[in-house]
């Protein structure tokens, strides 16, 4: 049988009962790529937009935190965050944090600290804020592995209610300044901020204090 006017290569490699057409498969694979594109945001065909279920992610990250991965711990535990009221952490994120956090993550301790500063040290209900402590806690833990992030926080945090702790913010002003060998304007001004409203010995306390504070890298992940 001839294919005249078809393609015979494309032909060869079709079953017979589609040979009549094999010369028209060209002409409607560049049809359907000569479509114009669809509207912004239009879905995507089905094999692309199809995402996995929302628990497989929490499933493979739990059989690998519950291996004992910080990585894997820390990332299941900020998810699992998402899941509880703004005043009130989710247990079970900061269970998985904390054995994180115990590891030696740093990002653990940070998102541990980040997450009670929101729900406790902020303008909460009164009763929570004795709960505040527990920011501080985890804000100290990672600055004394050299985090200028976390000394920051402290700077920030604790002249402030319910610490009210110039001295120690100074402090750890002096030890922000230390641990970067040029330390910005900024840091500078709010060491010489903090200072100002000290009495004298209460300053240099915390700048002897401060003298012994040897540089510190955060050890990587």
């Amino acid at each position: 049988m001839a294919f005249k006017g078809r393609n015979p290569i494309m032909a060869a490699f079709l079953p017979s009962a589609w040979r009549p057409v094999a010369g028209l498969l060209p002409l409607l694979l560049l049809a359907a790529c000569a479509r114009p594109p669809g509207p912004a945001g239009a879905a995507l065909p089905v094999a692309v937009a199809v995402a996995a279920p929302p628990s497989l992610d929490e499933a493979v990250l739990r059989r690998a935190a519950e291996l004992g991965d910080a990585g894997a711990q820390t990332a299941l535990g900020k998810l699992l965050l998402q899941k509880g009221s703004y005043f009130e952490p989710a247990p079970a994120g900061v269970d998985w944090l904390e054995k994180a956090a115990g590891q030696g993550s740093g990002e653990a301790r940070l998102a541990l600290a980040y997450r009670y500063r929101a729900a406790y040290c902020g303008n909460g209900p009164l009763a929570r804020r004795d709960k505040c402590e527990k920011s501080r806690r985890w804000f100290r833990a990672e600055a004394e592995t050299g985090d200028v992030e976390a000394m920051t926080s402290l700077v920030f945090m604790l002249p402030r209610p319910p610490f009210n702790d110039p001295a120690a913010a100074y402090y750890w002003a002096l030890v922000r300044e230390r641990q970067q060998g040029l330390p910005p304007t900024a840091w500078v001004e709010d060491a010489a901020c903090l200072k100002a409203g000290l009495p004298g010995r209460v300053a240099q306390a915390e700048e002897g204090r401060a003298n012994g504070w040897q540089v510190r890298w955060a050890r990587a992940e």
